[in-house]
């Protein structure tokens, strides 16, 4: 069985606050999962945020750029001033789409995200630590693969809601995941987001030490961004 759940209270506050008025939340906000994530995983927002909307991302798995373009064209073909949140790697496909499409988003709230890799033997490690995951999910059952996956210490012993059964049908879209969507496919984002001029709202968890660095130096090369950081929060803030 699942473990309880520690449901951070102040995740719709700052959704609220970056909107910057109430008439705002009725504008859709697009809410992008983590790796092995399920959309399901946003649904304690849905009470106060009417026009949330949350993609099952692993039915468009592709290399990040063609799917940053492919995801911009179809939110705006919804909503010309959305509002974009992305957790972990949500947040990091979620710097992608803002990057295609800087005009089109009205503001973003990015969580525990990865910038991206510089160092050129970093990505050669990820890249087999992805590939190992990919491994896993292949050879052994859904239940300890999750159980592997959550055992991370990043996660800091915090699982996500729900069993995710729903989340298994998409087990050969999650595989695939790790190679189009893993840090080691992803080019660093840094040197890029001074292009980025929307309001920004960068928040990371006092216990993830490592994350709420990366978060430091990506609101410092955003010109209109600020970074929170919740106390009592590791890498899954809002859960």
């Amino acid at each position: 069985p699942a473990s309880p759940q520690r449901r951070n209270p102040s995740t719709h506050a700052h959704a609220a606050s970056i909107t910057q008025s109430p008439r705002s939340l009725d504008r859709m906000i697009w809410a992008l999962h983590g790796m092995v994530g399920d959309p399901a995983d946003w649904d304690f927002l849905r009470p106060s945020l009417p026009g949330l909307q949350t993609p099952l991302l692993w039915a468009e798995v592709d290399r990040y750029t063609p799917w940053a373009f492919q995801f911009a064209k179809k939110v705006r073909a919804a909503d010309p001033r959305p509002i974009l949140l992305g957790y972990s790697m949500g947040g990091r496909l979620a710097l992608h789409a803002l990057l295609a499409a800087p005009d089109l988003f009205r503001a973003a709230i990015i969580v525990s995200a990865h910038t991206g890799l510089a160092d050129r033997e970093m990505r050669k490690l990820r890249w087999r630590q992805d590939d190992d995951w990919a491994k896993k999910l292949r050879s052994l059952s859904w239940e300890t693969f999750l159980r592997i996956w959550n055992d991370q210490v990043v996660f800091d012993g915090v699982n996500m809601p729900g069993e995710r059964l729903t989340t298994f049908k998409w087990r050969q879209g999650i595989i695939r995941s790790f190679d189009c969507w893993g840090l080691s496919r992803q080019e660093d984002l840094l040197p890029k987001l001074g292009h980025l001029s929307l309001p920004i709202l960068w928040v990371s968890g006092g216990k993830d030490t490592r994350y709420t660095e990366l978060a430091r130096d990506a609101v410092a090369a955003l010109p209109n961004a600020r970074h929170d950081i919740i106390p009592d929060a590791g890498h899954r803030v809002p859960w």
